[in-house]
């Protein structure tokens, strides 16, 4: 409880700090706010209904019950734990491995050049002014206000297959510091309109130049190929503040010949790190390159450097192949779609799943680091009948999480964008081109980094995803017995015989965490056996009978050989730690996870003011379980309806993520417009929708979803605001309220929801309006009137209505009864043609 406005909440409250009643009281009345942190956070009461005859009631059960509890817990350390972007949430998560305790990390995606704030400062920025023009200098080094396009050794021998080429822009020595930006354009031929490819970004250096290498669109040679790029200079001033910028639009260049050739795998001469704008002769310095970074050789017909070949000095400090420990363990798992990239080539180009052999290591060279301490799920070689909680079909895993525990600390990270060079995210100014960063796909993520407690409830996940991993036995596994083995129950098991630390709750008001997980029902770990488990009272749940617990192991999970010995060896006498993580293991599997739907309808229920919703994507779809039933959007609309008062603030790409498959696209935009539509016309001066931009027509991806209802309750994580994302789609999100006040409301949680606000409309946080009404009335006129911080493509619904069958498949249903790898794949077959790259959204 708390006086409000300005006491912290704790578990008793002084009404009359000032003393006791008397002539001289300041103030006649007291309001206090009284709140069951763990209901807030979870949705859900305790109840011993060890009878349930409902799922929601068992859900109750299994909250009431220790062993499957989700806990709820404050952080050791006071500070904000909310991290607004996807550098922040870097940073945090490279801080984690360390020399004493091994780091487990599931990243689904990962890269050793993955990292975060660079190590090296910039250089100390000139004073302007920008050049009033740029104009092409052919073939001649470019003079000030000039630039020039040149092939590249190692950057493709074919204009039609992705060209790389170095593009030098002279800006003139007081321009030293800006950042240059360039798109190459594209012309779409059904609305007649030109777009932009990722293209590329560069630093100037202290001679006035910048130089930059981006991929060209397939095409031709010569005159009638004439190509045209738009291009942003951001020049900032000595504390980071944008002091000046210019966009020169469709700058056309001559395509450049291909050189052919293989990228340098050997460092001599001259070389640019493109990024930073550095330069030098002979070996790289230490730290030299920043993550994602591109280095070019100068001497003679330049060519871009083998990112492999860079030596592991030369990187950043602050990159997973710096930080990440040969002791750590890693779990990374093939996307659902053939279109999404989850590789780069030797270049640095992002490439997808499929084809096969298109070159790029989905593994990110990251088990040259862990060695055999890396699984990668591949979904292309496994079955249901050879691996545990293998994924289904289209079913993505999107969970960024990393944790690392000592006898009596922990600490942790949820993440969402994911760990790849090309999704790298600034610290500020995102509508200007994603300043400071490698250019691609620009992608906005957030995060949470978690200390104490609510780190343990981190690492019991990622202990989970990756069991077995720290056994020698099953990492000299291999395919298929190696994913057989890992992830399995008798894994699961043997890994929390050696129990996570018990950490008691901050002594002072800070946030208090709790950690959702999402995943479809029956597919977590070996197939069946969930279900089977948890209708057999005899055994379910095991710690109320863990004398069958030996027995039931040894029926169900078959590893043969020293690995299962190994595992069955490790059990010992830990067994609260093991029987809690069998339990949870068991009820998921049985009746899936909706742990962040189940709190965001709480929230949602109990709003007042306001709701912050920044999501890739809605619907008012309902769902075929009995625990909840009903749309989560008709529970928003009923609540709109019931509080005349209640303001909702929705913030949506135009787009999806890279390599989206067209049709999941039209899905996304058919059942987001119906859901508004309906939403409107409740309270059409209540509602206020936009989509932020990236500069240059761009458009923000978000990898994040985070909710905010009344400043008194954060939800953030990648569990997306659908009937997938909170159903279906694996994933991993964190509930947050803080303890500490600041005008009347949680702190962290208030300061996370101006700074995302600012951040997406491109204001400063002094800017966005604390009244929703006026919040919500300003966005609405933003948005009418237009700015070039927001985005410029409209949401349209598609020519073809999508048909039920399409809905169910692209927006899958992971309640529905019945669900197991063979139903999946024999429902969803006829779908998969339709996830490879010629029916995809690519760029670049």
């Amino acid at each position: 409880m708390a006086v409000l406005p300005t006491g912290n909440y704790g578990a008793e409250a002084t009404l009359w700090p000032g003393g006791p009643v008397h002539a001289g009281l300041t103030r006649d009345f007291v309001r206090v706010a009284v709140v069951d942190e763990e209901r807030h956070l979870v949705g859900l009461e305790r109840r011993d209904s060890r009878a349930a005859g409902d799922l929601l009631e068992r859900r109750r059960s299994a909250q009431n019950r220790p062993s499957t509890r989700i806990h709820v817990n404050r952080t050791s350390t006071t500070g904000g734990v909310l991290l607004t972007h996807g550098r922040a949430a870097a940073d945090a998560l490279l801080a984690l491995p360390n020399a004493d305790d091994p780091t487990r990390l599931v990243l689904g995606l990962g890269d050793f050049a993955w990292g975060g704030t660079p190590s090296a400062a910039a250089p100390t920025p000139g004073a302007g002014p920008l050049p009033s023009t740029l104009a092409d200098s052919g073939t001649a080094a470019p003079a000030v206000g000039q630039y020039r396009v040149r092939a590249l050794t190692g950057g493709g021998a074919l204009a039609e297959d992705h060209q790389t080429v170095l593009v030098e822009f002279n800006l003139g020595p007081d321009c030293v510091g800006a950042w240059m930006r360039a798109w190459p354009l594209g012309f779409d031929l059904d609305i007649a309109l030109h777009f932009r490819t990722s293209g590329g970004a560069g630093r100037v250096n202290a001679a006035g130049v910048a130089h930059l290498t981006m991929v060209l669109l397939n095409g031709t040679l010569g005159a009638s190929g004439l190509l045209g790029m738009d291009t942003l200079v951001p020049l900032p001033d000595a504390t980071g503040a944008v002091a000046a910028q210019r966009r020169y639009a469709d700058r056309r260049f001559t395509r450049p010949a291909p050189v052919g050739g293989a990228a340098a795998t050997t460092i001599a001469g001259d070389w640019v790190v493109c990024e930073t704008g550095a330069t030098g002769t002979g070996a790289l310095p230490s730290g030299a390159v920043p993550p994602g970074g591109h280095v070019v050789l100068l001497s003679g017909t330049p060519a871009i450097v083998d990112r492999t070949a860079i030596p592991a000095a030369a990187w950043d400090d602050n990159t997973l192949r710096n930080q990440l420990q040969a002791t750590d363990i890693v779990s990374l798992t093939s996307p659902a779609y053939g279109s999404t990239p989850d590789r780069a080539s030797v270049t640095g180009r992002p490439l997808p799943r499929t084809p096969p052999g298109g070159g790029g290591d989905p593994r990110g060279r990251l088990d040259t680091i862990v060695g055999n301490r890396l699984h990668y799920l591949d979904r292309d070689l496994l079955a249901s009948a050879t691996a545990s909680s293998i994924p289904y079909t289209l079913l993505d895993r999107l969970e960024v999480a990393a944790a690392t525990t000592g006898d009596d600390a922990a600490t942790a990270v949820i993440g969402a964008a994911p760990a790849v060079p090309w999704a790298l995210e600034p610290a500020r100014d995102f509508f200007l081109g994603h300043p400071g960063v490698p250019a691609a796909i620009e992608i906005h993520g957030t995060g949470v980094s978690l200390t104490g407690a609510p780190a343990v409830a981190v690492a019991e996940y990622v202990r989970e995803r990756t069991a077995g991993l720290s056994f020698p036995e099953v990492q000299a596994l291999t395919e298929p017995v190696r994913s057989a083995a890992i992830q399995s129950e008798l894994a699961v098991a043997a890994e929390a015989a050696t129990p996570l630390p018990t950490i008691a709750d901050g002594e002072d008001a800070g946030p208090v965490v709790a950690v959702l997980r999402t995943s479809a029902l029956g597919m977590e770990g070996a197939p069946g056996v969930g279900l089977a488990a948890v209708n057999d009272a005899n055994i379910f749940p095991l710690s109320q009978n863990e004398l069958a617990l030996e027995a039931w192991l040894d029926a169900n999970i078959t590893i043969a050989g020293g690995a299962g010995t190994a595992l069955r060896n490790a059990i010992g006498d830990e067994i609260d730690s093991i029987t809690r993580a069998l339990d949870r293991r068991l009820f998921t599997a049985a009746h899936g996870a909706r742990d962040t739907l189940l709190a965001l309808l709480a929230a949602i229920r109990r709003a007042q003011d306001f709701v912050y919703l920044e999501t890739p994507a809605v619907d008012d779809l309902e769902t075929d379980a009995e625990d909840v039933p009903d749309a989560w959007w008709g529970q928003l609309i009923d609540r709109m309806t019931a509080r005349p008062g209640l303001r909702v603030i929705l913030c949506v790409p135009t787009q999806l993520g890279p390599g989206t498959p067209k049709r999941l696209q039209e899905v996304r935009d058919f059942s987001l417009l119906k859901a508004v539509d309906a939403l409107r016309a409740v309270a059409p001066d209540r509602v206020a929708l936009f989509s932020p931009g990236a500069g240059a027509g761009r458009a923000v991806r978000f990898a994040s979803t985070s909710v905010v209802v009344d400043d008194a309750f954060a939800l953030t994580g990648t569990t997306h605001l659908w009937r997938r994302g909170l159903t279906w789609d694996s994933s991993l999100a964190a509930a947050v309220f803080d303890e500490r006040v600041i005008d009347g409301r949680p702190q962290d949680v208030r300061a996370f929801r101006i700074q995302l606000l600012a951040d997406r409309l491109g204001i400063p946080t002094t800017r966005v309006p604390d009244d929703p009404a006026e919040l919500v009335r300003a966005i609405r006129e933003l948005d009418a009137r237009g700015s070039n911080r927001l985005s410029v493509t409209s949401i349209v619904n598609p020519k073809e209505t999508p048909t039920n069958a399409e809905l169910d498949a692209w927006n899958a249903d992971g309640t529905r009864s019945g669900l197991d790898f063979n139903f999946v794949a024999a429902l969803l077959v006829s779908f998969l043609a339709f996830t490879d790259v010629e029916h995809a959204i690519v760029e670049g």
